[in-house]
């Protein structure tokens, strides 16, 4: 017989031996297919001696199933309930009868002394052994509670993921599995690329998990830092050498919810700890539950001090840090973790790579500088690549590009919107020289690892080592249309910033707003196009009230924040005399854009024509010559323009641009 087999036997003799001794054995008859008639007390000791001969056999093999596993040190009443609680399970209609012919509910603690003592009333004799069964029942059994007075007579049941432990089963059931997940950790193969240095030192405090220094109970371990950045990997690495399994907890959703549903859930994942013998890591915590004390003790509370005191780990991932020792009795192991730098960046990519088996010639120093990706971003850029790799796709940048735009998660809220880009710097209509601006601004974002990382320039620039553009013209010069410009020659993607939805009227919250939009930018790695800038940016003003003051404060802290952001910052202005002086000094590089002359206005004016568009007749030297246009106003005159033309069924002609032309003319003043 397998140990459940044996369990099982023994919880039927037992059960019908007891009905026999009230004086119910016409029951024990009726119920003969499930409850064996001829049982008597001297039958329950062999069965006792197969079951430990097959034990210790189990135990000299190195091989002991997970049944013997969880109940071998259990006292003699907690085992029977334990039996009881199989049978009880695997026969929910049959058992039923059998408490009934106990004139009892359900199983219960002093329902499993009885069969195990084989007396009416075990509490004036066992009342310690029922205790002793009862705390060793607790951890593994859910007490659906009948009495509000004695814990010994509340229901003890069976669930199917208990059930589903014995019998070989490593998922949770529903609805827990949508809240974690128990990992294996013996076939996890990841390497500790980055941060090895964590690594050492958390093994090295582990070592002392139960040294007198922290009296005798493993250490809270509190990991913090910007979401996926390395500390469920951190953890993953050490744990493998470890253990087999990692009870996850994601407890954002279960933050919503009510006590008695947190509490029931906490229960549910810290048993898988006890039936596994292995850590807990509880990841997600909102922000907002750290940062005030009485939420902070709270979630303590709830959270991790009923279950310090036991042998596992517990492991806390938060993206915020928060003052847990002077809260805690036991001790706080402290790891905080910040994103990747370049050169780690360019580590990961050279793993993340390998370990997918690619091979590529592109410039990874380029890329680890370009793409401010976490290390989980990185293995999913990868694992994405080597998709599309099996799809026949080349290796190029540019699938690479659009691998990385895909796994950034877009930014939320109406004052941040993404511009989508299709022009290319050819589509620029603008001075050679203005153009090589542009070019520079490229360069120093793809050769960053280089400057800042491999040749140390980084101690001696530690503030401002992002890139801030000044595009400076008049309306329609094609100011926006080079921020896109710049946005696909980095393979960036490019959001607008409407600084009218972020500033506020009342104070601070500006800076509330405008801390979330680069908050947001520097996860996507965006670059920042603030238009019109010079309404925010212009001229500091005297002080005169208050509200002045806190104007001025409000510039001084946007420009600040741009300062310190590590991606590209754009600020259109239509004219940068406006702009104040303070700001000037900040800006890394300026673009002019002019009105475009008449060689330029005619390269305008017929690349507005797509190849399919029929024309006749058009004069582009008279238009260019005749007509002071900016580029907006161009492609706007000849986009109607082609509108009537089709609305008549003809080519476009000069009559058409001339219509088009005097519709320009109720939107601005045109000169010639």
């Amino acid at each position: 017989m397998t140990f459940l087999e044996y369990a099982l036997e023994d919880a039927k003799l037992r059960a019908s031996i007891y009905l026999k001794m009230i004086g119910r054995s016409a029951s024990v008859a009726a119920m003969s297919e499930l409850l064996p008639m001829e049982a008597e007390p001297e039958m329950l000791a062999p069965l006792h001696e197969q079951f430990r001969a097959q034990l210790t056999e189990a135990l000299l093999r190195g091989d002991l199933p997970r049944y013997p596993g969880l109940v071998r040190s259990f006292s003699q009443v907690g085992l029977i309930a334990f039996e009881l609680a199989l049978a009880d399970y695997l026969w929910p209609d049959d058992w039923r009868e059998v408490w009934e012919e106990m004139d009892e509910k359900g199983l219960t603690v002093e329902n499993a002394a009885r069969l195990t003592f084989f007396v009416r009333d075990p509490q004036l004799v066992y009342f310690r052994e029922m205790q002793a069964a009862y705390g060793e029942l607790s951890p593994l059994f859910h007490f659906a509670v009948t009495s509000a007075t004695d814990p010994m007579r509340t229901i003890l049941r069976m669930d199917q993921r208990l059930w589903g432990y014995f019998s070989g089963e490593d998922t949770l059931t529903a609805p827990f599995d949508q809240l974690g997940e128990i990992v294996p950790l013996d076939t996890f193969e990841g390497e500790m690329v980055i941060r090895g240095e964590l690594l050492e030192r958390l093994k090295a405090g582990a070592q002392q998990d139960y040294s007198d220094l922290t009296d005798g109970a493993p250490p809270l371990y509190h990991m913090h830092g910007p979401a996926e950045c390395g500390k469920y990997h951190l953890i993953r690495c050490y744990e493998c050498e470890h253990h087999d399994q990692l009870i996850v907890l994601n407890y954002e959703p279960v933050a919503e919810m009510d006590a008695p549903s947190v509490r029931r859930i906490l229960w549910y994942f810290y048993r898988e700890c006890r039936l596994y013998e292995a850590p807990i890591c509880i990841r997600k915590v909102p922000d907002q539950l750290l940062q005030k004390k009485k939420d902070l003790e709270l979630f303590l509370d709830t959270v991790i001090r009923p279950y310090l005191g036991q042998p596992w780990r517990i492991y806390l991932c938060t993206t915020d840090s928060a003052s847990l020792v002077p809260l805690l009795r036991s001790a706080v192991r402290d790891y905080p973790i910040g994103e990747p730098d370049r050169e780690e960046r360019f580590l990961l990519w050279q793993a993340m790579l390998r370990g997918y088996g690619l091979e590529t010639s592109l410039d990874l120093d380029a890329i680890s500088s370009k793409y401010r990706l976490s290390p989980d971003q990185i293995r999913k850029a990868a694992m994405y690549l080597a998709m599309e790799q099996e799809e026949g796709r080349e290796l190029t940048e540019q699938l690479l590009t659009e691998v990385c735009d895909r796994i950034i998660p877009p930014p939320e809220g109406g004052s941040i919107k993404r511009i989508r880009t299709t022009y290319t710097l050819d589509d620029l209509k603008l001075a050679e020289s203005q153009k090589d601006i542009l070019r520079h601004v490229v360069a120093q974002m793809t050769q960053r690892h280089k400057v800042f990382d491999t040749w140390g320039t980084k101690s001696r620039y530690a503030y401002g080592t992002g890139v801030s553009v000044l595009f400076s013209g008049p309306p329609g010069t094609g100011k926006t249309m080079a921020s896109q410009v710049l946005s696909q020659m980095l393979g960036l993607p490019l959001y607008r910033i409407d600084l009218s939805q972020v500033t506020d009227k009342y104070i601070g919250e500006s800076e509330k707003k405008l801390e979330e939009v680069f908050r947001v930018a520097e996860k996507g790695n965006m670059i920042l196009f603030f238009d019109e800038a010079d309404a925010v940016f212009g001229k500091r003003s005297e002080v005169t009230e208050a509200k002045d003051r806190y104007a001025n404060t409000e510039v001084s802290y946007i420009l600040q924040r741009i300062e310190e952001y590590d991606g590209v910052s754009i600020l259109a202005t239509n004219n940068k005399k406006n702009m104040d002086n303070a700001f000037m000094r900040r800006i890394r590089f300026v673009v002019d854009f002019t009105m475009p002359d008449a060689r330029t206005r005619k390269e305008l004016w017929m690349s507005c024509f797509a190849k399919d568009v029929p024309v006749k007749n058009i004069d582009f030297d008279h238009l260019a010559e005749s007509y002071e246009l900016s580029g907006s106003n161009i492609k706007n005159i000849a986009l109607n323009a082609i509108f009537l033309a089709a609305e008549e069924g003809s080519p476009v002609t000069m009559n058409h641009i001339q219509q088009s032309l005097q519709l320009e003319r109720t939107k601005v003043w045109i000169q010639g």
